[in-house]
């Protein structure tokens, strides 16, 4: 999947650019308000239309906030199935004779490292390229490996038990891949920051048409703004920012002590 502009960017860019444009439209909202000195009355009468593009932003904010939490907490609810499910493989292995547990053991010994390298390698697209391979390269093995046993009546009832377990393992890796690379449409955030903007000119338009400008209020507003923005794009990027998946990542790497 490409990797879009606004993916690619740090989010202190983004927010600190976005900060710049609706200050200045702020200021451009008030120079052309001189120009078509506009008077108080033509702005109370324009007061419906005001409200409501800003009922509309603020509910572009409200819907966008929500939807990055929801993504962010559907993506940590991932991480501890996952944890869940190959803690449960593990176990299943158990159940083999010893000969064919130790294969089995260090099987997912080495499948739950690549897991854990696929987190840590954070931005590292290459290392995020070598994790997966490692993690479906054991993955094969595992599955081989219990597919062949499963002919034999003799683990018939064990397999029973290990291959639906896999199955478990290799549906959540999917899942939680996939869970990455849907992130909120580039279109809603553009149109997001846009809304911001028009906002930024109609508070300087409106307050010069009202004879006085409150800079302290529009500092304000930019800055709430923005920390609202910062929140929603760094809650949609699980592999940088404040917000992140490190709590969560834990009760995978907690798996390692089933092998000591």
């Amino acid at each position: 999947m490409e990797i879009s502009f606004l993916v690619s960017t740090d989010t202190i860019v983004i927010v600190s650019v976005q900060f710049i444009l609706m200050m200045f439209f702020i200021y451009l909202g008030i120079k052309v308000s001189l120009f078509r000195k506009v008077s108080r009355d033509s702005e109370e009468s324009n007061s419906i239309v005001i409200t409501g593009i800003y009922t509309v932003t603020g509910l572009l904010l409200a819907f966008s906030f929500g939807m990055s939490g929801s993504r962010f907490d559907s993506r940590k609810k991932d991480i501890v199935e996952e944890a869940n499910n190959i803690g449960t493989a593990i176990l299943r292995s158990d159940m083999y004779p010893d000969s064919i547990r130790s294969l089995f053991r260090e099987d997912f010994r080495n499948y739950l490292e690549a897991r854990i390298l696929y987190f840590e390698a954070r931005e590292d697209i290459n290392m995020i390229k070598k994790s997966i391979a490692m993690s479906d390269e054991y993955a094969d093995k595992l599955w081989k490996r219990a597919t062949e046993l499963s002919k034999n009546s003799q683990y018939l009832v064990v397999s029973n038990q290990m291959i639906p377990a896999l199955n478990a393992v290799f549906d959540i890796a999917n899942t939680r891949m996939r869970g990455e690379l849907y992130k909120l449409p580039d279109e809603l955030i553009y149109m997001l920051l846009l809304s911001l903007i028009i906002g930024a000119f109609i508070y300087g338009y409106t307050s010069q048409a009202k004879g006085k400008v409150d800079w302290f209020i529009a500092i304000c507003f930019c800055l709430v703004s923005i920390f609202i923005i910062f929140f929603i794009l760094d809650m949609d990027r699980p592999r940088r920012g404040l917000i992140n998946l490190d709590d969560s990542h834990k009760a995978i790497t907690d798996i390692r002590k089933m092998f000591q």
